[in-house]
């Protein structure tokens, strides 16, 4: 079969923040874009609750889940200043936690993208859903694609659904001599049996959460079929649904106050079990323990939480929604094994990394798959906490819930409280509180006790409300993908290069969510798939769009 087809110079698959990002900034391609939605940018204008908070001025790695090293690398050739810069003609808010909030809200944003990308010369095609795809051979100035040098890469299914038809304008004029010495090209073909070429080929595609803006997992399809391994994708930056034990949630539907949120990576284990080896981790009974007055039965923590003194330079990051960065520890030492870290400090709390086998035809990794191995287990979360009918969330909860894995966490719904003024008080507990009365009332309701003075309380009675101060519980799980800001998971980054390019595959890029790195709640995750793209821009600009540069 001879058909002479336009060839462009990069086809990014998604039109999303990191392939808009980076079609804008591309110089002297032919671009093309292809969106699975009859329009782009979904997730933008979802953004921020529509006022799409566009960057962070704490921009750093240890704001990401994922590997440290791969994070620092991309975010270092984008600030949060350049970000601005790139929007200069819109106006930001900036928020107490160093958020930028557009004045005129996502949609003026979205608007920047794509003048910059029309612009820049890019197309962008709709409704344009990949079926397929393979890697063939073009040869040299020549009109002819032969299947019979191909190499098929076949999908397990279509990956989306059918979008509306939208013709390609094939470019008939014939190479010129010297202009192109063509080798290997990407072949993608759409579920209308659209088909485009080129060169490079680069999945924006993004993660699985808002599955009712479009979300896909074509991108990972794609990178299982290139021998890419795949973290398993979760949601992240959702809220957690509530177990029997913990229905006294639903009644507190709307009721939104701040609290403190301490996660860990416990693999097992619900409230009430007794074991300490079930909690998060050790830091929180040791917090609990030595509170005035600590003691702890079987049911649940029973002391006031009195919180360990916080240097000045945490105090910066301990604002509303935010993680506390974690405590400084002895650097790890690598075994020989590829198994196992060992560290020189015996109980050093760390992560222990093992070799993780991902879900997909890709190679197994063990190479700080999930955290910065430098960071300890437990994180601490200050902001508010909105109950709903499903369980809770709120900024603190959403933060939580990408660090948290099945197991416990801990709540201090009075951070802030010095347990004597209630002691000293003569008035009802639901008074002298500073929580909102109808979370008291129900808190008591939920323990069986009733609304009095603190020192009218028995020993048992007290240790029931000292779990206001430490509440440890197994969500039951979250609110799943439909809820999610973010997918956590993703394209294992092992396997790139330090601008997203396929160490296996020449012209194979991965940017944006679909990666293996998810940020917190704040801008951080628009700013990293701002910074993958202009990582890549900048390495593919510098190149001739010619194969023969490979």
């Amino acid at each position: 079969m001879t058909r002479v087809c336009k060839i462009y110079d990069v086809l990014i698959i998604g039109a999303g923040a990191a392939g808009l990002f980076l079609a804008a900034n591309l110089r002297g391609k032919s671009v093309a874009l292809l969106e699975k939605n009859t329009t782009p940018g979904k997730k933008i204008l979802a953004s921020g609750g529509g006022r799409c908070n566009v960057t962070n001025r704490r921009i750093a790695a240890s704001n990401y889940l994922g590997d440290a090293d791969f994070v620092a690398n991309i975010l270092k050739n984008l600030s949060f200043q350049d970000v601005l810069k790139f929007f200069g003609e819109l106006k930001f808010n900036e928020q107490k936690q160093n958020q930028f909030f557009c004045e005129s809200g996502s949609r003026t944003v979205l608007s920047v993208l794509l003048k910059k990308v029309e612009q820049s010369g890019a197309k962008i095609f709709y409704g344009m859903s990949v079926a397929s795809m393979r890697k063939i051979l073009a040869g040299e100035n020549s009109e002819i694609l032969d299947d019979s040098f191909a190499q098929d890469i076949k999908f397990d299914d279509s990956g989306g659904k059918n979008g509306t038809p939208i013709s390609e304008n094939f470019d008939t004029k014939k190479p010129q001599s010297g202009e192109r010495n063509l080798s290997e090209i990407f072949e993608v073909v759409t579920e209308n049996g659209d088909k485009f070429y080129a060169e490079n080929l680069v999945v924006a595609s993004g993660g699985l959460s808002y599955k009712s803006l479009g979300a896909s997992d074509i991108g990972y399809k794609i990178a299982r079929d290139f021998g890419v391994a795949v973290a398993p994708p979760a949601p992240a930056l959702v809220g957690f649904t509530a177990q029997k034990d913990e229905f006294w949630f639903k009644n507190l539907s709307g009721v939104c106050f701040p609290a403190r949120i301490i996660v860990g990576y416990a693999q097992s284990g619900r409230q009430g079990s007794g074991d300490e080896s079930d909690l998060p981790c050790k830091g929180v009974v040791k917090a609990c323990e030595n509170a005035s007055g600590a003691s702890r039965n079987e049911n649940n923590f029973s002391a006031p939480y009195k919180d360990s003194s916080v240097s000045s330079g945490d105090q910066a990051l301990l604002q509303t929604g935010n993680a506390s960065p974690p405590e400084k520890a002895v650097p790890p030492t690598f075994s020989k094994s590829d198994k196992k870290i060992e560290f020189n400090k015996p109980n050093a709390d760390f992560v222990i990394s093992q070799e993780i086998k991902f879900d997909g035809g890709g190679k197994s990794s063990s190479r700080k798959n999930t955290v910065n191995l430098r960071q300890k287990t437990q994180r601490k979360f200050v902001g508010d906490i909105l109950f709903t009918h499903k369980g809770i969330s709120g900024p603190a909860v959403l933060n939580a819930s990408l660090f948290w894995q099945k197991g416990l966490i801990a709540i201090n719904f009075c951070p802030n409280f010095n347990i004597e003024t209630a002691r000293k008080s003569k008035k009802q507990l639901s008074t002298i509180l500073p929580l909102p009365r109808r979370f008291t009332l129900e808190f008591l309701r939920a323990a069986g006790l009733g609304d009095k003075p603190y020192g009218e309380y028995k020993a048992d009675e007290l240790e029931k409300i000292s779990r206001l101060f430490c509440y440890k519980f197994a969500p039951a799980g979250t609110f799943g993908f439909e809820r999610a800001e973010v997918t956590k998971g993703g394209v294992d980054t092992d396997a790139l290069d330090a601008n997203c390019g396929h160490n296996g595959t020449r012209g194979l890029y991965f940017i944006g969510e679909v990666l293996n790195v998810t940020g917190m709640l704040g801008g951080y995750n628009l700013h990293f798939a701002f910074a993958c793209a202009a990582n890549l821009a900048k390495r593919l600009n510098a190149r001739r769009a010619c194969l023969a540069d490979y």
